[in-house]
């Protein structure tokens, strides 16, 4: 997704520059495209940041001597115009600029996010309103579909007991002790560790040669166990 920053910069010092580039960062690291109006005005051969620290912050235009008004205000435009959704920077609302930023993105149906709003909405181009993914663990990225997948067989295998019967799905969480799950967590960890190595490991029970799917996913239910039981 490739995102607008938008935000005051006029009467902030070095045109809040600082914090465009805090906010960049951040979205590049979850993996989004930045647009950001300090580096397109690094891009002509101003960077606020290199100003005196006693600069008259109020006077942009006066700071940039021959600033051209009409020519930012469309290449932001044409930015906005072409984004998919804008990220406002915290003092947006205080902004002329960013205000005009916001009523084009949503003329437009950008999506829009808030950077510090605590009922700050998103709007998509349907009209449709939610609120912000902010301080909201994304599950969808931080697990895998196909590692809950081989996880889930593994559970499933393991069902039927020594007397035949298979036990509930969720027989586990009535309660192991964790030095239990410690215990069985090394055992794991070690023949996987030596099948990482190459050595061959076979199940004490039947005799069949573990492998390291097998192995990982032994280790995840144990590492569960014990969280779960941590948590209680």
């Amino acid at each position: 997704m490739i995102y607008y920053i938008a935000g005051p910069m006029t009467g902030y010092k070095h045109f809040n520059f600082p914090a465009f580039d805090v906010a960049e960062k951040e979205l590049l690291l979850n993996g989004h495209e930045v647009i950001s109006p300090a580096n397109l005005d690094r891009a002509v051969g101003f960077d606020a940041m290199n100003l005196p620290e006693d600069s008259d912050w109020s006077k942009r235009g006066d700071i940039l001597g021959g600033f051209d008004l009409d020519a930012c205000i469309e290449r932001d435009i044409q930015a906005v115009k072409s984004c998919d959704a804008l990220y406002m920077l915290k003092g947006w609302d205080k902004s002329t600029g960013a205000r005009a930023e916001k009523s084009i993105g949503e003329w437009y149906g950008k999506q829009i996010e808030y950077q510090e709003q605590p009922n700050a909405m998103r709007t998509f181009e349907t009209g449709a309103t939610r609120n912000t993914l902010e301080d909201k663990p994304d599950y969808e990225g931080f697990l895998s579909p196909v590692v809950l997948e081989i996880y889930g067989k593994y559970m499933d295998s393991h069902r039927k007991q020594a007397d035949g019967n298979l036990r509930d799905s969720d027989n586990w969480q009535k309660g192991i002790p964790q030095d239990v799950y410690i215990k069985s967590m090394f055992r794991h960890f070690m023949d996987l560790w030596l099948l990482h190595r190459g050595k061959e490991r076979n199940c004490t029970e039947t005799g069949e040669p573990l492998t390291k799917q097998e192995l990982c996913c032994a280790l995840m239910f144990n590492v569960m166990g014990y969280l779960f039981e941590e948590d209680k």
